[in-house]
């Protein structure tokens, strides 16, 4: 830690180099609320010292004990100008909280990411972060600090390290999805948002907002939050546009369909899928021009037009033969798709030659989704086919 915290000891002498040094943590970290952990680490003490000055500053009523059993200052602190104002406040503790949450961040996104419910023990002691074992605990961890992440965002840009607050950001929107409490916190999903796009912004990264961008719509349409997500899309598809970076637009302007078809707007959706015919015709894009065909055939089906959905998907399937590179797994879907809509227009040999299409391109490539082909085919004439994840393929 810096000389700076000498002017904090001559302005509270009763609390000590420790005690000086954990308030100023505070005005540092500009957060409601900071657990032991955090302040021993921004404060440079050991674990223990760190208890102790915050028990004698619990006791001297200058600390309030909040939940989870972290603290906040009182108001007497702050009328005692206990805090230390913007110019005095220590940038090292500001980069070891920025640091250490990071950090844990990567630790939870690493056992989250993981089939397993432990990681080994050598790895928990390179984080420095033993309190995150399991699943379990990466997700509490995660919901615990949900509040002092956002301020180490804003930290971040602050003293100018934009790029590890977009990392940070990134790898937080990873774990949303997984992490109900944050997924369904519409507050903090928007304040997540917004201190990304800063990063980006300030870091003059137009390629990172769009990602991010990309990142927030998924999370808000997971949560339906239709609204926001097609806000975010818009936004991500004209930096995409204005980059030229086709393969995202395509894969942006595809999320922003499945964001209107989920909705219920179908009309919306067809209008972005026929847009993204258009341009990937334009690009002379195989692979887009096939999946946007197969995308108005499942909007057609969700709208009750069979016909139309059998025309779309029928370019659909002639699309993905007419490709240099195969692409069985999504070919197969179209088949499957096809196949579900002439079974139940009784069309039964026409449904079957379908699924044996969809088999043939998914041996030796997806055992799963074969076995699901399988079943369909087995399925005695006039009886109901097997449901699906989504309604419509696999």
């Amino acid at each position: 830690m810096s000389d700076e915290h000498a002017g904090r000891d001559r302005d509270l002498p009763a609390l000590g180099p420790a005690g000086a040094r954990v308030v100023d943590c505070f005005a540092a970290a500009d957060a409601e609320a900071l657990s032991v952990e955090l302040l021993a680490v921004m404060a440079d003490l050991p674990v223990a010292d760190a208890r102790t000055a915050i028990d004698g500053l619990l006791a001297a009523g200058l600390l309030i004990r909040t939940e989870h059993d972290w603290v906040r200052p009182a108001p007497e602190l702050a009328s005692q100008s206990g805090l230390a104002p913007p110019e005095r406040v220590d940038t090292q503790s500001r980069r070891q909280l920025v640091t250490h949450l990071s950090a844990g961040v990567e630790h939870a996104t690493a056992l989250l990411q993981e089939q397993g419910q432990r990681r080994p023990r050598s790895t928990q002691r390179r984080t420095g972060h033993q309190s995150i074992d399991t699943r379990a605990d990466a997700i509490t961890w995660l919901v615990t600090h949900r509040a002092v992440l956002l301020a180490a965002l804003a930290v971040a840009v602050q003293d100018g390290d934009g790029e590890d607050a977009i990392r940070l950001a990134s790898w937080l929107w990873s774990l949303v999805p997984v992490t109900p409490a944050l997924l369904n916190d519409a507050e903090w999903r928007d304040r997540l948002a917004r201190a990304g796009e800063n990063a980006a912004i300030h870091s003059r990264n137009p390629h990172a907002l769009g990602l991010l961008l990309d990142l927030s719509s998924a999370c808000a349409a997971q949560a339906g939050d239709f609204a926001r997500a097609e806000e975010q899309r818009i936004r991500s598809t004209a930096i995409w546009r204005r980059l030229g970076e086709h393969d995202r637009l395509v894969a942006a302007v595809n999320a922003l369909g499945v964001v209107y078809r989920d909705w219920g707007r179908l009309h919306r959706a067809l209008d972005v899928y026929f847009e993204l015919i258009a341009e990937c015709q334009l690009r002379n894009d195989l692979r887009g021009h096939a999946h946007a065909l197969h995308a108005v055939g499942l909007t057609m089906i969700t709208a009750g037009r069979s016909d139309s959905a059998v025309e779309y998907l029928r370019r659909a399937d002639r699309a993905f033969r007419a490709m240099p590179e195969p692409a069985p797994v999504e070919h197969a879907h179209v088949a499957v798709a096809l196949g579900r809509i002439y079974w139940r227009q009784n069309q039964f040999s026409r449904a079957r030659r379908c699924f044996s299409t969809a088999l043939a391109l998914l041996v030796d490539v997806d055992d799963q989704a074969a076995d699901r082909v399988r079943a369909l085919l087995s399925t005695q004439d006039g009886l109901p086919l097997p449901s699906s994840a989504d309604g419509t393929a696999q």
